[in-house]
């Protein structure tokens, strides 16, 4: 199981990539099982999800959430909408749910109210 972080802007990119270091300190055995995962983050310009690898899940983090981007990302096939800043256990919660081929969304009631799959 692999997990790939794409993105537009470095420090994006960098920020995405320090919160799934973070979330796989925090629960060791993730990633040990489960189905490849692409993160891209939300000023990515261009993204196809039809060229991730079949059978992967699709990330889209932001550092600046809103319901519009959200709704934007679900729309575009992803499997989870998360903020930057989410706490690592959550973060990890969130990676160990999409790797089952389940969906999540951030805990942030605006977001969870706003959002239905």
């Amino acid at each position: 199981m692999a997990i790939t972080v794409l993105g537009g802007e470095p420090a994006a990119r960098a920020m995405a990539a320090a919160v799934i270091a973070r979330a796989r300190r925090t629960m060791p055995k993730l990633g040990r099982a489960g189905r490849d995962i692409i993160v891209v983050t939300a000023d990515s310009r261009g993204y196809d999800p039809a060229s991730c690898l079949p059978g992967s899940g699709l990330i889209v983090m932001t550092d600046r959430p809103s319901v519009v981007q959200a709704a934007a990302a679900l729309l575009m096939g992803a499997d989870a909408y998360l903020p930057v800043d989410l706490h690592p256990s959550r973060a990890a919660q969130a990676l160990d749910r999409v790797m089952r081929g389940q969906k999540h969304t951030s805990n942030r009631r605006p977001l969870r109210r706003s959002i239905r799959w």
